[in-house]
């Protein structure tokens, strides 16, 4: 269990530091305004792979997990490879549609993320999670960034070579993908290959309708309010909110870590009526793990960040403090999401709690932009993310209690 969850937590460091180690590099040639175009058709891509494929990957996760209670392994991946396969055409029209809104010149940073998008079909790391297979997903993450670094301190000089930059972080996801789907495939796969039904694909796909909502809902106030940050003031702004979130990511991907580590536990343990236990276990050491990030991360949160940035985006500590904010509560709400709702079958309360966050973060970043510039979509993120976790414990709890009258009510 120890060893599991240290290749998980290195996984997703791993995950997490690439962008702080890549920022410094590009950012100490490029000037912010260049690096905000480049993000713009990075969101495209993040776009449409967080609406499409990582939505379905939570529900393929829990597909794949009740699988293994049957013994049906094989048949279960193979269906929903095939529903990767389907849900390539979603992918290559979100992304599509997204280039011709967001506005943009360099035509090949936009088709080195097309196929960057397609590749996102391969994307089966739901099955490592499902199997616990963290230390195969560390060396895989480690080894090909630790070659797409290389490669960026090889190649990037100047300005101009903002694509070459693209070129690099497409080819990092690919490479990734394809990498994974060909584990993936050996594990899996035995000779003859039994094929898939459509129509057994297409009800796999349906059957994840509320992840696939909660996921386009989560883009709103993750990935939109960026657009209109750049939109509404300049990619130099763009590229300001985006380091942030990049910060962000990293405290929020090591708690996410746990918490989905958590998840298969949580799962099972619906089926050996040891849930309350688990969940009482887990939430203890979620709490210990937020402390030492915050007396981690709140003095050193500054300094690195300028010193990442060379100074271009001149932070203060009230961006760090509202960072923080932001990361305990997504922290929180992905706990309550991967522990509570996801093993309880109970998707549409995170659905209802997205819609207050996207409208709340919207609606307070464009209230605010014009006094607090890109930090108003930090504060609105805080707000709506704060509210969504008060909405989410109160619909459980009301739940509860309508799961426990209509208990007493059968047995009366």
């Amino acid at each position: 269990m120890l060893g599991k969850i240290s290749y998980s937590l290195l996984n997703n460091i791993a995950v997490a530091i690439f962008p702080v180690i890549t920022i410094p590099i590009v950012l100490h040639k490029i000037p912010l305004d260049t690096y905000g175009e480049y993000i713009s058709i990075y969101l495209a891509y993040t776009i449409a792979n967080s609406i499409v494929i990582l939505s379905f990957s939570s529900s393929a996760n829990r597909s794949y997990l009740e699988s293994t209670l049957r013994k049906e392994e094989e048949k279960c991946f193979i269906k929903l490879i095939t529903c990767q396969f389907l849900l390539t055409i979603p992918l290559f029209l979100i992304y599509t549609t997204a280039t011709t809104i967001i506005p943009t010149n360099n035509k090949a940073i936009t088709c080195l993320f097309l196929i960057a998008t397609i590749s996102s079909s391969l994307n089966v790391d739901w099955y490592f999670y499902a199997k616990q297979l963290y230390k195969m997903l560390f060396w895989r993450n480690l080894s090909l960034r630790a070659i797409a670094i290389i490669l960026l301190l090889l190649s990037i000089k100047n300005e101009g070579d903002i694509t070459i930059y693209a070129l690099i972080t497409s080819t990092l996801i690919v490479s990734t993908n394809l990498l994974g789907f060909l584990m993936a495939w050996k594990e899996n796969v035995t000779k003859p290959l039994k094929i898939t039904k459509l129509l057994d694909a297409w009800q796999e796909i349906k059957s994840a309708k509320h992840f696939y909502t909660n996921s386009g809902i989560a883009t709103s106030y993750q990935q939109l309010d960026q657009i209109l940050i750049g939109s509404l003031l300049g990619e130099a702004h763009l590229a300001k909110l985006n380091i942030l979130k990049q910060l962000i990511l990293v405290p929020t991907n090591i708690t996410g870590t746990y918490s989905k580590f958590f998840t298969t536990q949580a799962v099972l343990s619906r089926s050996t009526g040891t849930y309350k236990k688990t969940i009482k276990r887990t939430l203890k050491g979620f709490v210990l793990l937020l402390l030492a990030l915050a007396i981690i991360g709140l003095p050193l949160g500054l300094p690195v960040i300028n010193f990442l940035t060379a100074s271009q985006a001149d932070y203060s500590f009230k961006d760090i403090a509202l960072c923080a904010g932001v990361a305990l509560s997504t922290s929180a709400a992905v706990f309550i999401n991967t522990q509570i709702s996801i093993p309880l079958k109970l998707e549409k309360i995170n659905t209802a709690s997205n819609i207050f966050v996207s409208a709340t973060s919207l609606l307070t970043m464009y209230s605010l932009h014009e006094e607090y510039g890109y930090l108003s979509a930090i504060i609105g993120l805080l707000a709506g993310e704060t509210l969504g976790v008060l909405i989410m414990i109160t619909l459980h709890i009301l739940y509860k209690r309508k799961r426990n009258n209509t208990n007493i009510t059968i047995s009366n």
